[in-house]
């Protein structure tokens, strides 16, 4: 299976005015290459196992 990938560049301006601080987020995609997936990512869509995985792990959880 091959995907195409993005290469993704995050910009943060901060701005400061008499009212406070202004931040400006912005996020920039450009097309990158593409990569080939193991097999084990061609495997079918389970969402019993991802629930049943993600219980598990919730019950395991020591309190700290």
């Amino acid at each position: 299976m091959k995907v195409k990938t993005y290469e993704l560049t995050n910009t943060i301006e901060v701005e400061e005015l008499e009212a406070g601080i202004i931040i400006d987020y912005s996020i920039e995609a450009v097309d990158g290459k593409n990569v080939k997936l193991p097999d084990a990512f061609e495997s079918a869509f389970r969402p019993d196992l991802i629930r049943r995985a993600v219980h598990s792990s919730r019950a395991n959880r020591r309190q700290s």
